[in-house]
């Protein structure tokens, strides 16, 4: 089970690191120490800075795609009765 409460008193380079393990980040990064070690070696806050980018980025194009196939719907006309 995950602490949330307890990671929350951490310093906040080791919660990227809890986080780039959770997620394993290892498999996106081209750093050879990573991968073989299939664990972050690496400056963890540049990896999950990078995924959070490519995670917006993934996010942005889904609502476009979702835009597209399903249109927000019309608002009608304010009817003019008297």
């Amino acid at each position: 089970m995950i602490d949330f409460e307890k990671e929350e008193t951490l310093p906040v380079e080791a919660r990227f690191r809890i986080w780039a393990r959770r997620l394993q980040f290892w498999r996106l990064c081209a750093n050879g120490a990573c991968i073989r070690a299939r664990a972050c070696r690496g400056e963890t806050r540049r990896c999950v800075y990078r995924f959070a980018d490519w995670v917006e980025a993934v996010q942005d194009e889904a609502r476009r795609e979702r835009a597209k196939i399903d249109p927000p719907p019309r608002r009608s006309a304010p009817s003019s009765r008297s």
